[in-house]
């Protein structure tokens, strides 16, 4: 029994049938988590070596080049990036998209231990660190208080960042601007070189006093007493009493020589959150952990912290990335509403009865729920992709409905007696080409089998939810469409109505109309081939004016600034600057929700480890823009403004203003610029006379914005070069001096001072006034064994040097890069621009470029998609050829598909929209669609002849019966991704592409190939028709 009938003859069983496939969606539903997108993680691993007192060439040669050595032969290995700095060596093994990082992890630490026999002995152990999406912060936020203020930092890290590393999903909390309790202990040298003292006494004198021992037992009688010595000091004025030597009879207290505080660490970093001081605090998310519900439970876990915290301390949310996918998703939700309401309105107005498009109309929830509990079953998300994937097959799920419904109606109208049999037949009649038809729109995605790379990452999902969506939609058609029309389709006069009637009238007149047209295509059909090829040639000249870029820049009201001063800047002036900025966010970004702008750097430098740079001389800031509907400029023109008031502040070297989106945080941190020129070479001055000159050619390029360099200035340094001689005739060595000058300057953790359970440093340096100016330096008195002291002037020569902060490598090179933004230009057009003006650059001999960034992720991507596209075409005529067991009809339907590039194209130019990989995968996914309303038409048209219809006629006869099919298959699909085309809601920018290729593809191709297809047939099929 075929389905329809066993529809039709059974329709208890397949009502209950779909009522339980609804429920099992509706729950699946409820239980779906929500995230921006699929499950990334960018294939990354890092090899952080710390070598102590080293500079960035040392650490290349002695540390990087020797793992990167071993490295180099790992499995699956895509590229090898490596940054040398001062103490530092950190490698970034960048694997091929889906490799298994956990096998990955394993074969690098294999490699480092072959590694390890070629180290220096003195280096720490190298630490493996996996990079993934989890990195991007999933929330930002300030901490600020008043009174509570010297406490910020204790509440922050004991009270606020303890708990929330307790939440389920949260890998770490970062806070920046703290500063840690600490009992300052600053000494005035010319004090303790009145009393004959080093700063080396005062530190072993802070150690052997600063006790708590047990000291064993004593036992009297039938007792015994354990003894213990309490010498642990229990404030800064106790550590102030102490005696440190006996000058003249007489004891030397530490406060006689320095000043005792209990107070903080020198700061290394200072934070501002909408103009007022704070501490800004970074989420992040473990890796795999859903963004929006991690989120959600920190700030549950906030809103019982807050209860515990002085009522001065405020935590305020700056960037809270849960909001921004919310509403890109609501956003996605009401394209979706609105697509399907869309859908049935057009199904009304065709078939001007409201029985026959609620039976087509039922097919989208039973096809839309039976995709959301596929959904479930293979642990999706809801997300930006899988939406975008429903909102896509919304306008299709109705069409294998309405070719059934409505050839259901023409056998009823043409005098069919029983519904059951017309719903039947009608059915059956049409099985084979809806089948066809939607094995067609599917087998495009087959080829996504084969693909490699972020394209099979992100699209993976759209392949298998279209698939699903649209084999359910041919499930529900065949199965429960039948059972509907047999119960519920008016017969011939029953129950008609005017508007019926008038909309059979105007879709008459339409009919007749396309009728007479169809027989002047046919009757001149070389006239209407010349014509089409006309139409696509002069279309084709239209290309150069399309732009591209890799993924499209969403407005998710988030703006980035990246700040660089000069290295000799000191923390003040960075923080003096900083406010500026914060200044500039008042005075220029009237639609900010929130704004933080920090200066410094971390306590540990983690931000060194994930990629960001650090430093006193760096300033970093974002923030938060009112929702898109809601402001009239974009977050790129309010970025514009910022950077052309910023470039104004001096001392600003190096500045980057960005619009950045989520997903682009994502893929790039956020750090990266769409436009990446890589300059390799081995001499890295010759390096940087060439990236200077690469940096003056982009400036030159309108569009291209934020033009950097990857090379640092030399940091100026103050070497010290000892005088041997003059060192041994005193007695010291030059450990001596170094240890007296790092107490000096660097200072010394001496001992822990404990209070209430917890520990903190008792660090010892000079006063802060000795040790601002060059003459300072020369002063330093270095204390010799007996008991004399030597101005440290008198034991070395001073001299000014300067050596790179960083090397950079890949693939075991040097390189240099000049990375660019981009403003009012697409990433094809200025990458068409940089390489015409680099074509008349000279590159001496042994130095070269390669684009990265988005052109080098770009080129890959549209690589594989190209495969795929051809694969497509492939796999669509052969599934053709075997409906019709014939090699010729498929090649005649092919003809529509170079028409839909002419709508593509056409679409692409109107609305300014450039070819990206979402609308890339667009295209490709037309080549599925866009043949199936010609399988109808040329399928028709056979089953005419085969009833002995002659060929003009049934050409005719076909193209005037089944044109309102193929219109309302083709609107309702065009219906469906109109909202998503027209939607300016926040993250819009993401699916508007999409939207707008199918549409542009559809129409322009099925118009054209209304007339096109049938007329080719005609020509095919005309000399054989004479011969027979």
């Amino acid at each position: 029994m075929k389905l329809p009938e066993f529809s039709v003859h059974r329709p208890v069983a397949v009502t209950m049938l779909f009522l339980a496939l609804l429920l099992l969606g509706v729950v699946s539903y409820f239980q779906l988590p929500v995230d921006l997108l699929p499950k990334i993680d960018p294939p990354a691993i890092s090899v952080i070596t710390v070598y102590p007192g080293t500079n960035a060439t040392d650490v290349e040669n002695d540390v990087t080049k020797v793992l990167e050595d071993e490295l180099s032969s790992v499995n699956n290995l895509d590229k090898l990036i490596s940054t040398s700095k001062d103490n530092i060596s950190i490698i970034t093994c960048k694997f091929n998209w889906g490799v298994n990082l956990d096998v990955a992890s394993s074969d690098v630490r294999d490699k480092i231990d072959l590694a390890k026999r070629e180290l220096p002995r003195d280096i720490d152990e190298p630490m493996i660190f996996k990079f993934n999406s989890a990195m991007a912060p999933v929330l930002i936020m300030a901490m600020t208080a008043r009174e509570s203020y010297p406490q910020l930092t204790r509440l922050a890290k004991d009270v606020v960042a303890d708990n929330l590393k307790k939440v389920p999903g949260v890998g770490a909390v970062i806070i920046e601007g703290n500063r840690k309790r600490q009992i300052n202990v600053e000494f005035d040298p010319e004090k303790l070189a009145q009393y004959h003292l080093t700063p080396l006494n005062l530190i072993k004198r802070i150690k052997e006093e600063n006790l708590n021992l047990p000291l064993g037992s004593i036992k009297t009688g039938i007792s015994e007493y354990e003894l213990r010595l309490p010498a642990r000091f229990k404030s800064a004025k106790e550590i102030a009493d102490t005696p440190v030597n006996v000058f003249n009879g007489k004891p030397v207290y530490i406060r006689d020589v320095a000043t005792v505080t209990d107070g903080f660490q020198e700061a290394i970093g200072r934070g501002y959150a909408d103009g007022d001081k704070s501490l800004v605090i970074y989420v992040q998310k473990q890796s795999g952990a859903n963004t929006v519900e991690v989120v959600e439970a920190v700030e549950r876990k906030l809103a019982e912290v807050e209860k515990r915290l002085p009522s001065d301390v405020g935590i305020q949310p700056i960037i809270n990335t849960k909001d921004s996918i919310k509403n890109m998703i609501s956003n996605l939700r009401t394209s979706l509403l609105y697509g399907g309401l869309l859908v049935i309105l057009v199904t009304f107005l065709f078939l001007g009865s409201f029985r026959s498009s609620l039976i087509v109309s039922l097919t989208i929830p039973f096809s839309l729920i039976m995709a959301i509990a596929a959904m479930f079953l293979l642990g999706y998300t809801i997300n930006v992709i899988s939406l975008m994937s429903l909102v896509i097959a919304i306008g299709m799920v109705v069409d294998n409905a309405i070719v059934i419904v409505e050839n259901t109606m023409k056998k009823l109208e043409k005098g069919a007696r029983f519904r059951e049999k017309a719903a039947i037949n009608g059915a059956s009649e049409m099985g084979m080409a809806i089948s066809a038809s939607t094995l067609t729109t599917v087998i495009v995605f087959l080829p996504m089998i084969f693909t490699t790379g972020i394209t099979k990452i992100i699209f993976g999902q759209l392949a298998v939810i279209v698939t699903v969506t649209l084999l359910a939609s041919l499930f529900t058609s065949l199965a429960l469409t039948p059972m509907l029309n047999s119960r519920f389709l008016s017969m011939p006069g029953e129950g008609r109505h005017r508007f019926q009637d008038m909309v059979d009238r105007f879709y008459k007149k339409i009919e007749d109309a396309y009728g007479r047209l169809l027989g002047k295509g046919v009757g001149h059909p070389w006239r209407t081939v010349f014509v089409a090829i006309v139409i696509f040639v002069a279309v084709l000249f239209m290309v150069p004016m399309v732009g591209s870029q890799f993924l499209p820049e969403a407005d998710n009201g988030e703006l980035s600034v990246n700040i660089e001063l000069n290295q000799k800047v000191r923390l003040e002036e960075s923080a003096r600057i900083a406010k500026e900025v914060m200044d500039l966010y008042a005075k220029l970004v009237p639609e900010r929700r929130h704004a933080y702008v920090f200066a410094g750097r971390t306590e540990k430098g983690a931000g060194n480890a994930l990629g960001f740079e650090e430093g006193t001389y760096i300033i970093q800031s974002g923030a938060k823009l009112v929702d898109k509907t809601k402001r009239k400029r974009s977050a790129k023109e309010i970025a514009d403004v910022m950077r052309k008031e910023l470039k104004k502040i001096p001392g600003i070297e190096k500045l980057s203003v960005s619009a950045m989106s989520a997903y682009q945080k994502i893929f790039f941190s956020s750090q990266g610029k769409p436009v990446s020129l890589e300059l390799y070479g081995d001499d890295l001055s010759k390096l940087g006379k060439i990236s200077g000159d690469i940096q003056k050619i982009m400036e030159s390029i309108p569009g291209l914005m934020d033009v950097t360099t990857t090379r640092e200035k030399p940091r100026p340094e103050i070497w010290l070069q000892l005088d041997r001689s003059k060192l041994a005739v005193a007695g010291l060595s030059a450990a001596d001096v170094a240890t007296v000058l790092r107490a000096s300057f660097y200072g010394y953790k001496a001992s822990k001072f404990r209070d209430g359970g917890k520990d903190f440093d008792i660090f010892v340096r000079l006063k802060p006034e000795f040790r601002t100016r060059f003459e300072d330096l020369q002063r330093i008195k270095i204390p010799t064994p007996d008991g004399r002291s030597i101005t440290l002037a008198d034991l070395v020569d001073f001299s000014d040097r300067g050596g790179p902060v960083k090397i950079e490598r890949i693939n075991r090179e040097r390189v240099i890069k000049v990375e660019a933004s981009l403003f009012h230009t697409s990433l094809g057009q200025a990458t068409r621009m940089l390489r015409e003006k680099l074509a008349h650059y000279d590159m001496p001999p042994g130095y070269y470029y390669k684009f990265g960034g988005d052109v080098e992720e770009q080129a890959k991507a549209f690589k594989t998609l190209t495969l795929l596209l051809i694969l497509g075409i492939f796999l669509v005529y052969m599934v053709m050829a075997a409906q019709f067991e014939s090699l010729k009809q498929p090649f005649i339907i092919m003809f529509s598909i170079p028409f839909t590039f002419t709508g593509v194209i056409l679409a692409f130019v109107l609305t300014h929209t450039p070819l990206s990989l979402i609308s890339f995968i667009g295209v490709v996914m037309l080549m599925g669609i866009v043949v199936n309303n010609a399988i109808v038409l040329i399928d028709y048209v056979n089953l005419l002849r085969a009833r002995g219809k002659k060929l003009l006629d049934a050409v005719v006869e076909a193209g005037h019966s089944r044109l309102r099919p193929v219109l309302m298959t083709t609107i309702t699909t065009i219906g469906g991704t109109v909202p998503m085309a027209l939607s300016r809601a926040q993250g819009s920018e993401m699916w508007n592409q999409l939207g707008i290729t199918v549409i542009g593809g559809l129409a322009v191709s099925t118009l054209i190939t209304l007339v096109l297809v049938p007329t080719v047939y005609y020509l095919f099929e005309r000399k054989k028709e004479v011969a027979s």
